[in-house]
């Protein structure tokens, strides 16, 4: 359960993120900007550390001829647990 909630709120964050681009030719620095943007009521909870302590993940977009941006894209679990099969939460 703890992990299909984890991989929503990776496709959540991902997907909030780009439509405050899309919304504003803004690319999100922190989560607590897709907070203040009001696309988040609050930073959700990890399910693994019970915290709002999320590992924030950057990259570049580049939208057109001379129009980069960088910032938030996503967010990976500060949980040092490990799935079944292997795989640690923090790089899923």
């Amino acid at each position: 359960m703890r992990r299909r909630y984890l991989s929503a709120i990776f496709l959540l964050i991902a997907v909030l993120a780009g439509g405050l681009f899309y919304s504003k030719q803004a690319v999100p620095q922190t989560l607590q900007a897709l907070v203040t943007a009001r696309y988040l009521k609050r930073i959700p909870t990890d399910p693994f550390t019970r915290k709002e302590d999320w590992v924030q993940h950057f990259g570049s977009s580049v939208i057109g001829p001379d129009r980069t941006f960088t910032g938030l894209d996503g967010v990976h679990s500060a949980s040092e647990q490990v799935s079944r099969n292997g795989t640690p939460y923090s790089t899923r």
